[in-house]
């Protein structure tokens, strides 16, 4: 693939990352932003124009009157879904990599291009997204600014995004080997001793009798209380330690290298691997 042609006028989050995972793929990708029709009769691939999607002849648009698809979870293909369904496995190491990126990632893209909510709104504030920044990037009504070399601004800020969750994805694989690991290694089923900092939230989510995480961090060791759901954690620190630090929470926990305790009660920092074990066990022992 040389080239290949998105619509012109006003871009967002779906063709614009669309283009991003293509660079990816072939660096030297040019990119025509148009929707006249012997111009798309004349490049490689047709991404979100083009009403046709076929992936023999390199068309991937959504906007036709027959559908492009939808996932079981009935969350809708936009170009990008369509993009990274067909060419997104050349950019990791696994489908396990391929899945994570599509659930995190692509997924939402799809799901606020084709109108699909995703989240609830807390009183009137929804979450500033993705989408919302591409759209900032383009002209604003009394800027003078190109349209095309805002796209291209956009889509390197993509790619950035793009490589961060390549990255995390295809590294992941080895994260859950060290977690696994550590998970057989267990004395006491309620806590999880990482010697190595590695992303462990999704795993543990089949281990409900897990209520904390201890790793070690940038020179000290560290305590998480595993949520239950999204900022509920299962089992706090206790309530005396809150907000405490240093001396203080040395005195009132009687943990001899304690250096903090976050003020809602959820995280505790001390300087040895012993140190973390004590805070757990008293922990445990509170009511």
């Amino acid at each position: 693939m040389k080239t290949v042609a998105v619509h012109n006028g006003k871009f967002h989050a779906d063709d614009v990352f669309s283009i991003a995972i293509l660079r990816k793929i072939y660096p030297e990708l040019e990119v025509i932003r148009t929707r006249d029709p012997e111009k798309l009769a004349s490049v490689d691939a047709r991404v979100d124009v083009g009403m046709k999607y076929n992936p023999e002849t390199l068309d991937f648009d959504h906007h036709q009157s027959e559908s492009a698809g939808e996932r079981e979870n009935g969350i809708s293909y936009a170009s990008v879904g369509l993009i990274w369904k067909h060419f997104g496995m050349e950019l990791v190491n696994s489908l396990q990599a391929w899945t994570a990126i599509d659930e995190s990632l692509i997924q939402p893209l799809d799901a606020d291009d084709c109108g699909i909510s995703t989240y609830e709104t807390t009183k009137g504030v929804s979450p500033y997204t993705i989408p919302k920044i591409i759209a900032r990037m383009n002209p604003n009504w009394k800027e003078d600014a190109s349209s095309d070399q805002q796209f291209e601004k956009s889509v390197a800020f993509a790619t950035l995004i793009l490589e961060r969750e390549l990255l995390t994805a295809n590294n992941q694989a080895a994260a859950d080997q060290i977690i696994l690991e550590a998970l057989e290694k267990r004395t006491d089923k309620r806590y999880l001793i990482l010697e190595t900092y590695c992303p462990y939230k999704k795993l543990i989510k089949d281990y409900p009798e897990l209520l904390y995480v201890i790793f070690q961090g940038t020179g000290q060791w560290c305590i998480n209380a595993v949520e239950e759901k999204e900022f509920v954690s299962k089992k706090l620190f206790p309530k005396s330690w809150w907000g405490l630090e240093k001396e203080e929470l040395r005195n009132i926990s009687g943990i001899e290298t304690a250096d903090f305790c976050h003020k809602t009660g959820f995280f505790f920092a001390c300087q040895t691997k012993e140190d973390a074990l004590l805070a757990v066990e008293k922990s445990l022992e509170q009511d």
